[in-house]
């Protein structure tokens, strides 16, 4: 008997691991903030600051990958290829995966050459 083959979850995994480094970081600074050690207003208010900021982060982290489940669950009950491909460029989208369309230069090909190639076509 064949086991089914999944896809790999491998953004969820990544997206996880950074969410618990920002929670631990939280964690830490909410300790030092109670200690007796700082009692300088200044340095309360820049720890307040800087937990906020790492609080809004994980949040958004949260939040996007909640949207990138639920549109690969979506993309899971599609029936045509049309609404399947819409749906994947929306998650490449979330994701930051379409940034290579947008951008010529690499460092991994000679793009000048490429597009002096098309512009001959």
């Amino acid at each position: 008997m064949q086991t089914p083959i999944t896809p790999r979850n491998e953004g969820s995994s990544n997206n996880k691991r950074r969410e618990h480094s920002l929670l631990s970081k939280i964690i830490v600074i909410v300790k030092l903030l109670y200690s007796p050690i700082f009692e300088l207003i200044e340095v309360k208010r820049a720890l307040k600051y800087v937990i906020t900021r790492l609080l809004s982060k994980l949040v958004a982290m949260t939040l996007l990958n909640y949207k990138c489940i639920k549109i690969r669950k979506e993309m899971n009950k599609v029936s045509t290829y049309h609404d399947f491909e819409n749906l994947g460029l929306i998650l490449d989208k979330l994701q930051g995966k379409d940034v290579w369309k947008r951008e010529k230069e690499s460092h991994l090909y000679d793009y000048q050459r490429i597009e002096s190639r098309l512009e001959n076509m």
